[in-house]
């Protein structure tokens, strides 16, 4: 995650509509499931436990934003690479996931409610009753299937405050029980980070002639601009890329 309390945050939200809901509900069956993430914090976040991980790469809209060259921009001396989201192979049969970040309170508690209604549905109309409930790997199987709702909903959810950013996230959880083999590591700033690599899609980034498109590069307003746009269309060429466009930022921004 970018900053942990974004997973406060998302569990926050959560959990208001487990409560209300919980207090509305007619159905006992229902109420149950509720009531056993509402007793402990840990079972809405699994971000709490040590099992489960969900790895995260973030984009952004707009190119060109003064508090993303600050924040992830080496202090507007970085590079903002524009990407055409069908390049990714995301398949949701591996687990990635593709969503756009959702800021609003009301939003988000109507996506909540969303999830909460097909899921109950479903289990409607396998006639589940308590009694199958009680069935220990039934249970547990239930339970294990609306955590992942909520995880991926946690990662989703962002403060009102950061809508500026119009993010999207691709989204893949990780159980280090039975997917650590998934997993590479890089260290930043010494810190040892576990990451996954995710493959573009040969059919839809490459061309005829084989070069990987790239819409756009934006360059840092800090940086100078002839010697940077020599060197990135030097890159370029060496590496087989097809570019659209090159642009300097047009934020004014002094380091």
């Amino acid at each position: 995650m970018n900053d942990t309390s974004e997973t406060s945050f998302g569990c926050d939200i959560i959990k208001q509509v487990l409560y209300k809901r919980s207090k509305n509900t007619i159905g006992k069956f229902e109420k149950e499931i509720l009531d056993y993430f509402i007793e402990d914090e840990s079972r809405i976040n699994p971000f709490l436990s040590n099992d489960i991980e969900m790895h995260i790469c973030c984009f952004c809209e707009n190119g060109d934003l003064l508090s993303q060259w600050r924040g992830y921009g080496s202090n507007g001396a970085g590079y903002s690479v524009g990407f055409d989201p069908h390049y990714f192979n995301l398949t949701t049969d591996k687990g990635i996931t593709f969503f756009k970040v959702i800021y609003k309170f009301e939003d988000q508690k109507k996506v909540i409610n969303g999830v909460l209604d097909i899921f109950f549905s479903s289990l409607n109309e396998l006639e589940v009753d308590k009694h199958k409930f009680e069935d220990d790997k039934f249970k547990e199987e239930v339970i294990y299937r609306l955590t992942i709702e909520f995880l991926n909903l946690i990662c989703i959810f962002k403060s009102p405050s950061f809508e500026e950013e119009k993010e999207w996230r691709i989204l893949k959880v990780i159980n280090y029980y039975n997917e650590v083999n998934l997993l590479s590591f890089r260290i930043t700033k010494g810190n040892l980070i576990p990451y996954i690599k995710i493959a573009f899609a040969r059919d839809q980034s490459l061309n005829d002639n084989n070069e990987l498109t790239i819409p756009k590069i934006h360059y840092g307003p800090t940086l100078h601009p002839l010697l940077t746009e020599k060197a990135l269309n030097l890159l370029i060429i060496k590496s087989n890329f097809l570019l659209t466009e090159i642009e300097r930022s047009s934020i004014p921004y002094n380091n």
